[in-house]
């Protein structure tokens, strides 16, 4: 806290602006967009499809976000980033003013906008904190980071478990209809909206130049692809986890609205004490291990919840989950940073997004597909494989000499 006390008034705003997104999409949307999209008719399959799609147009403009970000200024990038999730959201949620043959491609279209924002937004964040921190408080600016994000999530998915059922009594009709998600889920833009006024106010920063010897070093190719496998296979359990976790309480296992939104606001708390911890984790681990650990760690808990179908156990095995994204993906990030030189850092956040955005694509793409073929205990065991594998081969990099290339 000593140290988090000491964050400028940049780190400060940076994660006002993470804590307002957190609260609009790990919370609100998170919960309800899903359940809107099923009383508005559509499928597991249709759902899982559309956020692979977004996801997969994710990675591909990954490498342009970074070199826009380079162009016009980190900060600039992501208030670019918020203003399009903002826009694109408020868009979707008035496809029932449309007819109904063109309700698909605009929900198409506007899902694939908000993650052209996510981009921008992930992308350009993780070096634009390295240039506001120092190096003694990195690793704190980063835990706060997802501490923040968990306990917005949590704030976010509490309320939206709540939402619906106001809206359902104060303008009548049933939650069985697509109205009171619809009405509830307005509240996710705001925030994104918010996140946009908050950054707006920090200070403009570019990447420094490179040095004469930094611009004559060759990228480190073999290093990206590494960062990319390992992302992209620990990631992908994670992303059908997110994606996946409110239908199956719904569909599978009858859960009503509110519990549900309980169940994932709870998820969402846990991670602010697991982001606490994870400096503690970093200095006597380090990134590589701690990544390892945390994929077995989820590994694990796939297994525990594809083997017991019970909504107690899903949703304490799914803050777990949440749990460990939180530690990994703080490492991920320091991680990234750290592999390369300083000139690099800007192409290993993409590429860090690039496998984050595959690894979450393909399971969702393929996640309702699997889900109607094998149901969601294998769904489940699949996603235990993925970070099984994840762990093995960080296990292997880790023993296997290499040079230093640790970034100043």
């Amino acid at each position: 806290w000593s140290v988090i006390r000491t964050f400028n008034r940049d780190v400060k705003l940076l994660l006002g602006t993470w804590g307002a997104m957190s609260f609009g999409y790990f919370g609100v949307q998170g919960v309800l967009l899903n359940l809107y999209l099923l009383r508005l008719g559509y499928g597991i399959e249709f759902i899982g499809l559309l956020i692979a799609a977004g996801q997969m147009l994710w990675a591909v403009v990954a490498l342009p976000a970074g070199a826009l970000g380079k162009r016009i200024g980190l900060q600039k990038a992501i208030v670019l980033a918020h203003s399009l999730v903002t826009v694109a959201v408020a868009l979707l949620l008035l496809v029932e003013l449309l007819p109904q043959p063109l309700w698909t491609p605009w929900i198409f279209g506007c899902w694939l906008i908000v993650w052209v924002g996510a981009a921008l937004n992930t992308v350009n964040s993780t070096p634009y904190m390295m240039l506001l921190t120092g190096t003694g408080e990195r690793r704190y600016a980063f835990a706060a980071q997802s501490a923040t994000i968990a306990l917005m999530g949590f704030a976010g998915s509490t309320v939206a478990g709540l939402l619906p059922g106001f809206f359902a009594t104060l303008f009548g009709g049933s939650l069985d209809g697509p109205a009171p998600y619809r009405a509830a889920l307005w509240v996710a833009p705001v925030f994104y909206l918010l996140a946009v006024l908050l950054i707006a106010q920090a200070r403009p920063m570019k990447l420094e130049k490179e040095a004469t010897r930094q611009a004559s070093t060759v990228a480190p190719l073999g290093l990206f692809i590494f960062l990319g496998i390992v992302v992209f296979l620990q990631t992908a359990g994670e992303g059908g986890a997110r994606a996946f976790f409110n239908i199956y309480l719904d569909t599978d296992l009858g859960v009503a609205t509110a519990q549900i939104g309980a169940a994932m606001g709870f998820a969402q708390l846990l991670p602010v004490a697991a982001s606490m911890v994870t400096p503690y984790l970093l200095d006597k681990w380090g990134t590589e291990r701690t990544l390892m650990i945390t994929g077995l760690a989820l590994c694990l808990t796939f297994v525990i919840m594809g083997m017991v179908p019970h909504w107690l156990v899903a949703a304490i095995c799914f803050s777990a989950i949440v749990s460990l994204v939180s530690i990994g993906g703080t490492s991920r990030n320091l991680f990234s940073q750290e592999l390369v030189e300083q000139r690099w850092r800007a192409t290993s956040s993409a590429i860090l997004t690039i496998g984050l955005a595959l690894g979450w694509a393909v399971m969702t793409g393929v996640g309702g597909v699997l889900v109607e073929s094998i149901g969601f205990r294998g769904f489940f065991l699949v996603n235990a494989g993925l970070a099984l594998l994840s762990a093995i081969i960080l296990l292997g990099f880790m023993r296997r000499p290499r040079k230093t290339t640790e970034g100043v």
